[in-house]
């Protein structure tokens, strides 16, 4: 979804809360995989690498469109959560950056394949150029 050139986000001119409620679980399940691909030993690294990709594109989104955002989903900053929690604390936008973007971003673009897995999949130039967008 992109908010880009909508001007002030409100209720009138955008559906911001579908990039809110989407955005979270993807980031919790990309930390799941990138959590427990080593005890099932079957994940490949650019299976991860996509996992890390998602993560920081996800957050990058968030942070793009609402600033700071959290990083604690409950378990701990980037931790996979199993429990449901009803607070939050919000992350500053240059937090989001420096702990979950960049990081991210940068050793899927190590572990990420130069030719596609499948068609349309993550490449190391796709996080190159968000990588680029995001600096």
């Amino acid at each position: 979804m992109d908010f880009s050139g909508r001007a002030v986000l409100n209720a009138n001119n955008s559906r911001a809360d579908r990039l809110w409620t989407a955005a979270f679980p993807n980031i919790n399940t990309a930390s799941g995989v990138i959590k427990n691909a080593a005890a099932v030993g079957s994940i490949s690294p650019a299976l991860v690498a996509e996992a890390r990709f998602f993560r920081a594109f996800d957050y990058f989104m968030l942070v793009q469109t609402f600033g700071g955002v959290p990083l604690d989903l409950g378990a701990g900053e980037l931790e996979f959560n199993t429990n449901a929690i009803r607070t939050s604390v919000r992350n500053t936008v240059p937090e989001v950056y420096t702990k979950a973007v960049f990081p991210d971003l940068l050793q899927a673009i190590t572990d990420l394949p130069a030719t596609p897995r499948v068609i349309g999949g993550v490449t190391k130039t796709l996080a190159r150029l968000y990588l680029a967008k995001a600096t």
